[in-house]
C-alpha cells in the first residue's frame, strides 16, 4: 500500500526521488503502472465487475500439473482451458492409455485481477550507492541544446500533433 514517495523516502531518504522509482520501473502513468492499495483494489472490483458475486466469478480456468507414474510431467500447472478440459496420454511406467479429467481449476476475477496486481508489486530499485551517477546522467540526458525549437536548457516548444 505504499506510494512512489514513500519508497522513495525509505530507499533515498528523499520522498521527491520518486521519479527515480518510477523511471527505473518505466512507469509513465502511476494510475495504471503503480500497484492499488488495498481499498482502491476493493473499489476498482466493485466498479469493473459491478458486484461482489461477479468479481468471485470465473474468470477463466487453469490446468493442474499432470505426472504419470514414472513422475514425468505431462501436463504443466497454469495453462489456460476450457473448463471441461481433458487429455489422454501413455504412461511411461505401465504403457496404458491414461485419461486424465478434472484436471482444472478455477481463476475467479478476483484471483485474476490480484495477480496483475502482484505482477505491478514486483519492482525494481536503484541502488542508492548509484543514485548520483544517475541523477547526472539524467540531466545530462534531459538538457536541451540550442535549435530552433530551443527556450531553455529545460524547455524546447513542440508541435501540438493533436491540433488539425
Amino acid at each position: 500500500d505504499e506510494r512512489p514517495d514513500n519508497v522513495a523516502e525509505k530507499i533515498y531518504e528523499d520522498s521527491e526521488l520518486d521519479w527515480v522509482i518510477l523511471h527505473v520501473n518505466n512507469i509513465i502513468n502511476v494510475r495504471e503502472g503503480w500497484p492499488l492499495t488495498q481499498r482502491d483494489f476493493r473499489n476498482f472490483l466493485l466498479e469493473k465487475y459491478g458486484s461482489i458475486a461477479n468479481y468471485n466469478a470465473a474468470h477463466h480456468y487453469e490446468t493442474v500439473e499432470v505426472k504419470d507414474q514414472g513422475g514425468n510431467i505431462i501436463l504443466p500447472a497454469g495453462l489456460e482451458v476450457d473448463s471441461d478440459y481433458s487429455i489422454t496420454y501413455r504412461d511411461s511406467l505401465s504403457g496404458n492409455e491414461v485419461v486424465a479429467s478434472s484436471i482444472t481449476t478455477e481463476v475467479t476475477n478476483e484471483a485474476y485481477e490480484e495477480k496483475l496486481q502482484d505482477i505491478k508489486r514486483q519492482i525494481y530499485l536503484l541502488r542508492p550507492a548509484y543514485l548520483g551517477m544517475f541523477k547526472d546522467d539524467m540531466e545530462e540526458i534531459m538538457t536541451y541544446s540550442p535549435s530552433s525549437q530551443y527556450v531553455n536548457d529545460h524547455l524546447v516548444k513542440g508541435d501540438n500533433i493533436k491540433v488539425k
